[in-house]
């Protein structure tokens, strides 16, 4: 429907839709957090995922935290989704260094990694062991090295 919905619009009023649609879809509340991520993830090719993240700065914790919940797939896909599109839009910085760049990237994440390792569940620290983990090194090979640093 939310593709339905931006195709039949152009310029300043696919704008305006798409920035309706995305505070509404950021403002359910918990028990439509499944409906919530797949709604955004159809929505993120429409946005700026910087912008997305720094309106919305806890939006990292509670995927990574709802990792270990019964939607499972749609918060870690969505999750990707969102680091992807974000060390995408990091590389195509070409004055930036790879370390740099990979810095950057991990700025955004780190600490809630961290965070919900320290203070969640053993589900939701299965949950980011089991597949939030090889989702990060699968995004840059320097995630393995990067995560095998930060726990010695």
């Amino acid at each position: 429907m939310l593709i339905k919905i931006l195709s039949h619009q152009s310029g300043a009023d696919k704008d305006r839709t798409i920035e309706d649609l995305k505070d509404r879809i950021i403002s359910l509340n918990a028990g439509n957090s499944k409906k919530k991520y797949n709604a955004l993830a159809v929505l993120l090719e429409h946005i700026d995922v910087e912008l997305l993240l720094a309106e919305n700065k806890g939006l990292i914790y509670e995927l990574l935290s709802s990792s270990g919940d019964v939607h499972l797939a749609a918060s870690v896909t969505l999750l990707e989704k969102i680091l992807a599109k974000l060390y995408q839009n990091l590389s195509e910085n070409k004055t930036r260094s790879k370390e740099a760049i990979f810095e950057a990237w991990t700025q955004y994440w780190v600490d809630d990694f961290v965070l919900c390792i320290e203070r969640e569940n053993f589900n939701v620290v299965r949950a980011l062991m089991l597949h939030v983990t090889p989702m990060l090194c699968n995004l840059s090979v320097g995630t393995t090295g990067f995560l095998v640093n930060l726990v010695r």
